[in-house]
């Protein structure tokens, strides 16, 4: 089994598609079968403020939305990582895995939300 691990670099979102096609480049070129992306991986990291307001949680789930529409360009059998979720107004860092068979699974809900310098979830 070969996996691909990496980062993706948010916090220029300019550059995020020329950034995807070079990890699609990747999994193809050495025949990954699976892909583990960070945390939240599609949008600029929110739990780095404490001032996170609605509307940039909706816009974190929408964009995630779309690019985990875009994982079957990564010509890979799996995906795991989180993605933002809101359900019954609460917000969750939800843990997914996506299948070339299944499509998306969400698995677990972070149960231990840290509040404190540099992680304010």
């Amino acid at each position: 089994m070969r996996l691909t691990i990496t980062q993706l670099p948010t916090e220029q979102p300019e550059t995020f598609s020329q950034d995807w096609e070079g990890l699609c480049e990747h999994t193809h070129a050495h025949h990954s079968n699976g892909v583990i992306l960070p945390e939240m991986p599609f949008y600029r990291w929110l739990p780095a403020s404490q001032d996170v307001q609605p509307a940039d949680w909706q816009t974190a789930v929408e964009t995630h939305l779309h690019w985990i529409q875009r994982l079957p360009e990564l010509g890979v059998q799996w995906v795991a990582a989180t993605r933002p979720t809101i359900r019954n107004g609460a917000r969750y860092n939800t843990g997914f895995l996506w299948g070339a068979l299944d499509g998306l699974r969400d698995l677990h809900d972070k149960v231990y939300l840290p509040n404190e310098d540099g992680v304010w979830e």
